[in-house]
């Protein structure tokens, strides 16, 4: 059914609550401390298991996530760090260029 002068916009559903925790989860990836910045990529995980999450937002998790676990533990090599930063950029730019290609291949 729809009413003449009457346009239906169906809202759009999104992994996070609101706005609000948009802008907390961003500025604490961005200038967080190390535990907000924990917290925040936690987050992200958790929208991402929810549905799609911006590749942006996806990708700076990531290398935040990388940074972590540098800091954390000394376990990691620096070929094992740089194999993990590597990965993130390559998943960025596919992301990047799969959206551009629009099927061609």
């Amino acid at each position: 059914l729809k009413l003449p002068g009457v346009s239906t916009v169906l809202p759009r559903i999104v992994p996070w609550r609101d706005w609000d925790e948009w802008k907390l989860v961003g500025n604490a990836l961005l200038h967080g401390s190390m535990a907000e910045k924990s917290k925040a990529v936690c987050r992200v995980r958790a929208w991402q298991s929810r549905g799609k999450v911006p590749l942006s937002v996806d990708a700076t998790a990531s290398l935040v996530e990388i940074a972590l676990s540098r800091g954390q533990t000394k376990l990691l090599s620096d070929q094992e760090l740089r194999l993990m930063y590597s990965m993130a950029l390559v998943r960025l730019v596919n992301g990047i260029v799969d959206t551009v290609q629009q099927k061609k291949f």
